[in-house]
């Protein structure tokens, strides 16, 4: 059993699709995958709630000076409602790029979520471990596919033989000889048959040592973290790609309001 899990280990690509069956268990549980991006990405968030300031006021000090120069009705509304939209924008480019670092003399520019990766990769680990990719889903996974299920009796079959050879030992020739070829070439095949059946109906308890073997967590977090920059990002960029436009536009709706009651104090 202990062989056989290593070598499902190895061959888990093979057996099953762990991206479709993460993806599929999301669309299911659109709370978790709201909870998962909301903990995973906490800090970008508070990052990007608190860019108002961090770029508002710098892109905000040559308006002030234009308007010392140029006070005309228009230009803050028009001015607040750049700054808006250019601040709400330069944050979300923070969060995503870029991709890889770039050194701009003594400093490293890389962007916030994807420089985070390793520490983001054990939280997606520990989520999709716990929730997602648990010994029972893998196994009702790998057994509807029929192409999963023979490599799977492959597997098992290849282990009782080894099993068998090891156990036999010198008693090997004498266990042929007695029974015959043909005889024992069926009793491998009988002990497979059974090993197999056992997984279509498993006991709870074995669940708990197929996790452990499997060690799902380690392994995910190790991928996930060997990711390329640009596969990781494509963990983030899907939650915030469809609202971006949102975002901007609500920055330089707000822009544009703060402008006419900068206005409309002064004057």
């Amino acid at each position: 059993i202990e062989n056989a899990v290593d070598e499902i280990k190895d061959n888990l690509d093979d057996l099953v699709d762990l991206n479709q069956v993460i993806m599929d268990k999301l669309i299911s549980h659109k709370e978790l995958l709201v909870e998962i991006f909301d903990n995973a990405a906490d800090k970008e968030f508070v990052f990007l709630a608190r860019s108002g300031f961090y770029f508002g006021l710098p892109l905000g000090l040559p308006v002030m000076v234009l308007w010392y120069f140029f006070p005309v009705w228009w230009l803050l509304p028009i001015a607040g409602l750049l700054v808006g939209y250019l601040t709400n924008k330069l944050a979300i480019y923070m969060l995503q790029k870029p991709l890889t670092p770039v050194k701009l003399g003594p400093i490293t520019i890389q962007g916030l979520f994807v420089r985070r990766q390793s520490e983001v990769s054990l939280y997606y680990a520990n989520v999709f471990a716990a929730k997602l990719i648990t010994a029972e889903t893998l196994a009702q996974e790998v057994l509807k596919n029929s192409k999963s299920a023979d490599l799977l009796f492959d597997i098992i079959q290849r282990e009782v033989n080894n099993a068998l050879e090891k156990s036999s030992g010198t008693l090997k020739t004498l266990m042929v000889f007695s029974v015959g070829p043909a005889e024992y070439a069926k009793m491998r095949q009988i002990i497979s048959d059974k090993a197999f059946a056992e997984l279509n109906r498993p006991d709870k308890r074995s669940f708990r040592f197929i996790d452990q073997a499997l060690d799902i967590e380690n392994t995910l977090a190790e991928r996930v973290g060997g990711m390329a920059p640009e596969e990781f990002f494509e963990l983030l960029h899907p939650v915030v790609e469809e609202d971006e436009w949102k975002l901007m536009a609500v920055g330089a709706v707000l822009g544009f309001g703060a402008g006419i009651c900068q206005w409309l104090l002064l004057t």
